[in-house]
């Protein structure tokens, strides 16, 4: 009977463990991807914004840059679809035009930067990111996106 208790116990302690392994695999593995197509005739620089369920979600990022005539794609493996679906967006400049929404955060420019949508590196200024609406993937905690710019 006791042995039959360790070994209950044991088996126990294994399946949690496994169980803990699957569901922390899959969160670790969430991503969100965004494919830029310029098919513009001039280099475009990207700044993307999203928010979460509290504070420590919450981030901006910048500057991505897309060559005329190129198509990138950008995978942010820190962000969870369903966290941030309703408030991912994009700052972008090049060719003297802007493209700008309502979703507000912060960029820093001419240069490389990260921070959260309140707050970021001296410098900075507050700005609107344009939202993006993201297809859910298969896993339901992964997004993408394809942003198409014409001339």
């Amino acid at each position: 009977m006791v042995v039959r208790n360790q070994l209950c116990k044991i088996l126990g302690i294994l399946l949690l463990a496994a169980v803990c392994s699957v569901w922390s695999g899959t969160a670790a593995e969430a991503k969100v991807s965004i494919t830029i197509k310029n098919n513009r005739s001039h280099n475009m620089s990207f700044c993307f914004r999203w928010a979460g369920f509290d504070s420590p979600d919450d981030r901006v990022k910048g500057w991505y840059n897309v060559p005329a005539g190129a198509t990138k794609t950008f995978t942010f493996s820190e962000v969870i679809y369903a966290h941030t679906s309703g408030s991912f967006g994009y700052y972008a400049s090049g060719g003297n035009k802007v493209w700008t929404g309502d979703l507000k955060g912060w960029i820093s420019p001419g240069k490389a930067f990260t921070g959260t949508p309140d707050r970021v590196a001296s410098g900075g200024k507050k700005v609107g990111y344009r939202k993006i609406t993201l297809r859910v993937g298969s896993n339901r905690e992964d997004g993408s996106a394809t942003l198409t710019f014409n001339p």
